[in-house]
């Protein structure tokens, strides 16, 4: 039930989120000469796709932080502390060969960079590429394993710790 609804949370603000940039981009078409057509529909859904599914991952990895913790304060925290600081040190660390490609492709941020892209190519000269090279497919595979273990791990925390209690 918290899960679905979590679920739920992590779509309405996918579309809150798109609601909201239709709502600019018509007020800067509206502002700027040009033409202002619409993109293909599978653009945006596949663009709807890969923000939720974004959402979605960092939705589950605090609600596990949360958990386990039990703790929203620390689960912030931490999510914070690994979403700016760790995947940036581990960005850094010169790893070599095949555990250094390994380390790169599992990085949340790397494998969401990567969507983007795919999702957008354009978006690769304003919002840069991502560290390593990572095809969509593999992206969608890694975020959703982040998603299942995530998730799993906070109704096993959660389950134990009713029995237990």
């Amino acid at each position: 039930g918290r899960l679905l609804a979590l679920l739920l949370i992590c779509l309405v603000r996918a579309v809150v989120g798109f609601l909201g940039g239709v709502a600019g981009t018509t007020l800067v078409s509206l502002l700027e000469p040009g033409d202002a057509a619409l993109p293909a529909l599978v653009d945006l859904i596949t663009a709807f796709g890969v923000a939720a599914l974004i959402i979605t991952v960092w939705c589950a990895v605090g609600a596990c932080l949360a958990m386990v913790f039990r703790s929203t304060a620390w689960a912030i925290g931490l999510g914070l502390l690994y979403a700016l600081a760790v995947e940036s040190i581990v960005g850094l660390l010169p790893l070599a060969g095949r555990v250094g490609e390994i380390v790169s492709e599992a990085l949340i941020g790397n494998n969401t960079a990567a969507l983007v892209v795919a999702a957008t190519p354009q978006s690769s000269s304003t919002f840069g590429g991502p560290a390593v090279d990572i095809a969509a497919e593999q992206a969608v595979a890694v975020l959703l394993a982040y998603v299942v273990v995530t998730v799993g791990v906070a109704t096993v925390v959660f389950v134990r710790r009713d029995i237990a209690t």
